[in-house]
């Protein structure tokens, strides 16, 4: 017989082929002395690989491993996005005075307004913490307080969203 099915020996050796696929190739077996010579060589060979190779066992605690090694690189990566909250909002603001300075528009006029204002704001609070220095402290530490307050309550909400399963 010529035509020979080398290509298919090898699944029929790992029980990949379909019944009928199956019985085509053991029909051929019993025909042809070549590729059933083929197929006890693969046979030997996948014998001498189970028999070569002991099984690894894995150790009891690898489970636990792995999980809390991926937790920590999710923790880490949450923690990497955190820091990088502040680039889209600071390029779509850059963005916006490109495209104000540009356009010479409303937005334009909006935008030099805006810069006026916090310049005004600037020299107005070098004159408030130049006159009132008590006055200055206290509203410092007030605002430090409301500040700490908000980033220790967004942080519980945040842990909530992550105990519950929730995506932030």
């Amino acid at each position: 017989m010529t035509d020979h099915i080398e290509d298919l020996i090898s699944a029929y050796i790992d029980y990949e082929l379909t019944e009928e696929e199956r019985k085509l190739v053991e029909e051929h077996l019993e025909q042809c002395l070549e590729c059933s010579a083929l197929r006890n060589d693969l046979l030997a060979i996948q014998n001498q690989i189970f028999t070569s190779l002991r099984p690894i066992e894995a150790p009891v605690s690898l489970e636990d491993k792995v999980i809390t090694e991926l937790k920590m690189k999710v923790s880490t990566s949450r923690t990497r996005l955190r820091k990088w909250f502040l680039v889209p909002i600071l390029t779509v603001l850059v963005l916006f005075v490109i495209v104000a300075i540009f356009s010479n528009s409303i937005l334009f006029n909006l935008s030099s307004i805006l810069v006026k204002f916090g310049f005004n704001m600037i020299y107005a609070i070098g004159n408030v913490l130049g006159a009132e220095p008590l006055m200055v402290l206290s509203m410092a530490v007030i605002a430090l307080v409301i500040i700490i307050t908000s980033g220790l309550s967004i942080k519980h909400l945040l842990k909530s969203k992550v105990i519950q399963g929730d995506s932030i």
